[in-house]
């Protein structure tokens, strides 16, 4: 089958069912697009043609492999909405291109997450709010980190409760009440709830210190370790229950005044350790000094102290008036210790069952002519030496040999 292809030109518009046959070819020559006529009788576009936009001409290159168009010639109103560019060949598309993207309109997430890494510096990996950057949420690698370093406040607000609760939700740390308490936990349990009278610890408070008054009610019993109350109180209060000291009633409202019947007995059953009797044998451990002076009608003896027998022999006046030793080989005395000026007694020196024992003496004991004695040398012989302290390494000593 054999078809005679007509051509026809125009120029101005599109032709038209009418203007053309069957197989009919047109060219519209401002455009440059070349238009059929279909079996179907209507107009087919069948070349788009090339427009320079009145801007220069298209050049081709002198192998023909090239053609090049005149800037501007192409707009984004002359590229098919279906076409498909590569990424690479168009800039600041997302915000990994754009240096400094700016939103248009509201960021939706799409569904996803913003993820942020781990913050090594101030310009990596944070969010920041202000003018300054004075409010920053990071992440270290270990630490999670809200950081506000502006001169105002940093506020966190709602309109109901605020809680600060572990990772999971599962233990509290503080719990703040909207118009109401605050509770502060340990390891989940509440220690502590503020009131509008003040505040509730569940628990024992310890404080190294306090200052201010200090009132209320105690209810139990208050216990502890030792401690010590300074001060002066201002009022008493009584006892729930009185008690009695040497058998007069005490509440803590005013003075003890001892009965008229307090007598012996009764200073003796408040601490029997810290008094002597006088109407009844008795005994301590403490020293008595007497400034007045002591006048005794009965008899008065002291204890012989056996001194500790040695090559020096130091005795100890402090231990007892009267001391005794016996010298098991030749002796050296000493300066005896804790002298007392005034002190008086008797030192019995006895040779042990050999016998012939010598005995030197410190220069603190003076005898008379100043010349120390030759002690007795038969066995188990017992020599004394009488002594008063008049000062301090003066002892003035009376000597009695073999006494029997």
């Amino acid at each position: 089958m054999a078809n005679t292809i007509k051509l026809k030109r125009a120029s101005g518009s599109d032709p038209s069912a009418s203007d053309l046959v069957v197989g009919e070819v047109a060219l519209r020559t401002d455009t440059a697009k070349l238009f059929t006529k279909k079996d179907d009788n209507s107009i087919a576009e069948i070349g788009a043609g090339l427009s320079d936009g009145d801007k220069g001409d298209i050049t081709v290159s002198s192998s023909g492999a090239t053609f090049t168009i005149d800037s501007g010639v192409i707009n984004n109103a002359k590229v098919a909405s279906d076409a498909a560019i590569a990424r690479s060949k168009l800039a600041n598309v997302d915000v990994v291109d754009d240096t400094s993207p700016q939103l248009g309109g509201t960021l939706d997430t799409n569904g996803n997450p913003i993820t942020f890494g781990d913050s090594s510096m101030s310009s990596v990996n944070r969010l920041k709010f202000g003018a300054g950057a004075d409010l920053q949420i990071y992440h270290t690698g270990s630490d999670s980190i809200i950081r506000d370093s502006g001169t105002g406040d940093l506020l966190i607000q709602g309109s109901h409760d605020l809680r600060l609760q572990n990772h999971d939700g599962t233990q509290t740390f503080v719990h703040c009440n909207n118009n109401g308490s605050t509770e502060l936990y340990h390891s989940g349990n509440k220690k502590f709830e503020t009131s509008s009278s003040g505040g509730t610890i569940t628990g024992t408070l310890v404080a190294d210190g306090f200052t201010g008054p200090l009132t209320g009610n105690v209810t139990g019993n208050a216990s502890g370790s030792s401690g010590s109350c300074t001060g002066n109180a201002a009022t008493a209060t009584a006892l729930e229950t009185a008690r009695t000291i040497g058998g007069t009633s005490f509440d803590g409202t005013g003075n003890i005044t001892p009965a008229e019947a307090t007598n012996a007995d009764t200073v003796d059953s408040l601490h029997a350790s810290s008094f002597l009797r006088a109407d009844a044998a008795d005994s301590g451990t403490g020293l008595l000094t007497l400034s007045g002076g002591l006048d005794l009608s009965g008899k008065v003896g002291a204890a012989i102290t056996a001194a500790s027998d040695g090559a020096t022999i130091t005795l100890d006046l402090g231990a007892n008036t009267h001391q005794s030793v016996t010298l098991g080989g030749n002796r050296t005395f000493a300066a005896p210790s804790n002298q007392t000026v005034g002190q008086s007694g008797s030192i019995f020196i006895t040779q042990d069952g050999t016998g012939s024992r010598t005995a030197s003496f410190n220069s603190a004991f003076k005898f008379v002519g100043g010349t120390a004695p030759t002690l007795s040398t038969a066995a188990s012989a017992v020599d004394r030496i009488d002594y008063v302290i008049k000062s301090s390494n003066v002892i003035h000593c009376a000597v009695s040999l073999d006494v029997k």
